[in-house]
């Protein structure tokens, strides 16, 4: 479609004719309440007498005093906050936690305690060339003949039988170990 072609004279009367538009639909400024039948609300202008030059100075010297009142105020007192520097270093490193305390010293090794003692008693006899009796001692699938001072197996010294008990040494510890015998003394 072509566009017809305008005199300039007919841009003109169009440029206006858009202003005007455009200005009626801006409108005066006034809320529709105020406006009648078309004609515009009249504004009260009031004129001030201009400020004598003694006002002004009044009030220059006014700000000055408050000014120099504000420089001699004392600072305030203390609270306790520090006040930090707005252009300061920050660093995100972070200390590492502490080191855990030192593991308490080793307690001393326990006493060394003998093991269970492995003989049950089987029974006694008297030999009449020997002053004390003879025990008979099992150990499994063993059978020991034991008298007073006899060693078995380098491990375990037989000692003397008082009151029904027989006491036997083990010989790696030298700790002495009892077994209830029927022995009478």
């Amino acid at each position: 479609m072509k566009w017809p072609s305008w005199s300039p004279l007919g841009k003109w009367a169009l440029l206006g004719a858009s202003l005007s538009g455009i200005v009626m639909a801006m409108g005066t400024g006034e809320e529709p309440a105020q406006a009648k039948k078309g004609r515009a609300a009249m504004r009260e202008i009031t004129m001030t007498a201009p400020r004598a030059a003694e006002t002004i100075k009044r009030e220059a010297l006014a700000e000055i005093a408050e000014f120099e009142r504000l420089l001699n105020q004392k600072q305030q007192p203390d609270d306790g906050e520090e006040i930090g520097n707005a252009f300061d270093t920050i660093s995100w490193y972070a200390p590492p936690p502490p080191r855990p305390a030192p593991p308490a010293l080793p307690q001393p090794p326990a006493e060394p305690v003998a093991p269970p003692l492995p003989f049950t008693y089987l029974g006694h006899f008297k030999n009449q060339d020997l002053p004390a009796p003879v025990i008979i001692l099992g150990w499994a699938d063993r059978v020991y003949t034991v008298s007073e001072g006899e060693v078995i197996d380098d491990t375990y010294r037989i000692g003397p039988v008082t009151a029904g008990i027989l006491e036997l040494t083990y010989l790696p510890l030298n700790i002495k170990q009892s077994l209830k015998t029927d022995v009478a003394s």
